[in-house]
């Protein structure tokens, strides 16, 4: 049967509602906030840095956890490197994660958040220091430094000497207040050890969550986070930090009874086939506050297995928003569709090449529009933004022979667009690439996009707690064109050619057959959202 397409949303129109709010932010950008002078000279407009902050100023009651203090005072003894023992592949106590997502707020500040807290590799551990790890031999799973540490919200603002200045951190929370950790759920996630992956593994904690976005749902005092573990979609109060629901695959959500919160299983089966550590990871909420979009930061399926270790097919979900009241709010899901990650040939900047497929990450998105977003990708050394349109073109998986199995991320394997199987994607068209950008000195993991109140991306990173990068630093970027998608540079063309982009004149031929394809016409003026789904 012929693929269905994504119906339109009646509730798409009710945008001039939802003008004045507290916690929304991602508001329809004015067309001339939509494109800017194309200059093709991309560049880092500004830089601003978390200063030196204790975990215990996130979570207060690490004051009283003995582990923590300990870890606090060895992370302390030398002003010059907070690594305890000075070992890089140990979290430092003063250099939160703040970075795994980030959202503009309707009043001009923004709220970043931590994932599940201060962790190591068990594996990469015992590869880089065998002596010094040697307890993390022959283990495969996660060393949690601080087992009682709660994700947290974090809200700041950024000022004219360059830092982050923060305001409030949020812990999240179950409906009775009760703490919320990192821990793995189930044997399907991450085995937990304690720090340094020293002894027995940790028990497993049903209600532990791992978050890596976060928007604000207009009109309301609630955010949308989403997480890893199942992988999941929660609603949380921006204030209190309480979730209020978590919308899980259907299998998964007998696996989650007994946690501090309503777990609901309503998303289709197929996402609980999520790579371990690469559930859903970037998030758009439409600013209307109709529907919101989430993405798995990797394909679904065996990542060792022929054709899904080399496909480039991404699944995500859009769910329906329901507000009954500023604090009062619920998600229904409505539809998956796939996008296409960009091939190994895209990467240029990777010191080891080719790029292994596995190692593509879509790690972040802001809405531009209710059916538009900006879609970050990375691979090692390297930073790609995109603007993504779901259209009424988009196929709905659900109504083809693909929505409950791996077979169209097989039958692609890196080598087909899904296009040749009868399925549109969303289309993706270039918008910046960190390769081309000299003034460029960030790390990889770049795990957060907002956008400012003139319209310039905002991008956040990741430091892991200090063991990726010693700061959390925000940077502005200067795109050195619009975000129509519709400007064409010359340093574009090896991307696009490998960048499983749109392709045609912009507003014509979303997508097509066969890997590449022939790329945007230069010259283009801002084409605005298509047709909304």
């Amino acid at each position: 049967m012929a693929p269905r397409r994504l119906a339109t949303s009646a509730a798409a129109t009710t945008a001039a509602v939802l003008a004045v709010v507290t916690l929304s932010g991602a508001f329809p950008l004015p067309a001339s906030r939509q494109r800017a002078d194309m200059t093709c000279e991309p560049a880092v407009m500004d830089m601003y840095a978390l200063p030196s902050t204790r975990l215990d100023v996130l979570n207060p009651w690490l004051t009283a956890d003995v582990a923590a203090m300990a870890f606090a005072n060895a992370s302390a003894l030398d002003p010059a490197d907070c690594h305890p023992d000075h070992d890089i592949l140990v979290p430092c106590y003063t250099t939160p994660g703040v970075g795994s997502g980030l959202a503009r707020l309707a009043d001009g500040t923004y709220v970043g958040l931590t994932d599940r807290g201060p962790n190591q590799d068990c594996e990469d551990l015992a590869e880089a220091d065998p002596e010094r790890h040697a307890a993390a031999e022959g283990k495969d799973g996660k060393g949690f430094y601080l087992p009682t540490f709660s994700p947290t919200l974090i809200y700041f603002n950024l000022t004219a000497d360059g830092k982050m200045r923060m305001t409030k951190a949020v812990p999240l929370r179950g409906s009775a207040g009760e703490r919320v950790t990192g821990l793995s759920n189930t044997d399907r996630d991450d085995t937990p050890y304690g720090a340094n992956c020293v002894g027995e593994p940790l028990a497993l904690d049903v209600g532990g969550v791992d978050p890596e976005d976060v928007a604000p749902i207009p009109g309301t005092d609630l955010l949308a986070v989403v997480e890893e573990y199942s992988p999941s979609v929660m609603v949380v109060h921006g204030r209190t930090g309480v979730i209020q629901a978590r919308y899980v695959p259907a299998s998964i959500a007998p696996m989650l009874a007994g946690a501090p919160y309503p777990v609901v299983g309503s998303l289709p089966s197929v996402f609980a086939d999520r790579r371990k550590n690469r559930g859903f990871e970037s998030l758009s909420v439409a600013p209307s506050g109709s529907h919101l979009f989430a993405i798995l930061q990797s394909p679904l399926g065996d990542k060792k297995a022929d054709g899904l270790k080399t496909t480039a097919v991404v699944r995500a979900v859009k769910m329906r928003i329901d507000v009954t009241s500023r604090s009062a709010a619920t998600l229904t899901y409505d539809s998956q569709f796939a996008l296409e990650a960009s091939l190994p040939a895209a990467w240029t900047a990777a010191k080891k090449q080719p790029v292994k497929p596995t190692k593509v990450k879509l790690s972040a998105a802001v809405a531009l529009s209710d059916d538009a977003f900006v879609l970050l990708e990375r691979a090692p050394d390297q930073v790609l933004l995109y603007r993504v349109d779901v259209t009424a073109a988009t196929t709905n998986l659900d109504a083809t022979a693909y929505a409950n199995g791996t077979d169209l991320e097989l039958q692609t394997a890196g080598r087909m667009r899904a296009a040749a199987f009868g399925v549109t994607p969303a289309a993706k068209r270039l918008l910046w690439n960190s390769a081309v950008t000299p003034s460029w000195d960030g790390v990889e993991q770049q795990e957060g996009l907002a956008l400012d109140d003139n319209g310039r991306l905002l991008v956040i990173s990741d430091n892991d707690f200090g063991i990726e990068d010693g700061q959390t630093i925000v940077r502005r970027v200067d795109l050195g064109r619009g975000l129509s998608g519709c400007d064409v540079c010359p340093a574009d063309a090896p991307t696009m050619a490998a960048g499983n982009v749109a392709t045609g004149r912009c507003g014509s031929d979303p997508v097509s057959g066969g890997v590449g394809g022939t790329p945007a016409m230069p010259g283009c003026t801002s084409w605005g959202s298509l047709n909304r789904i």
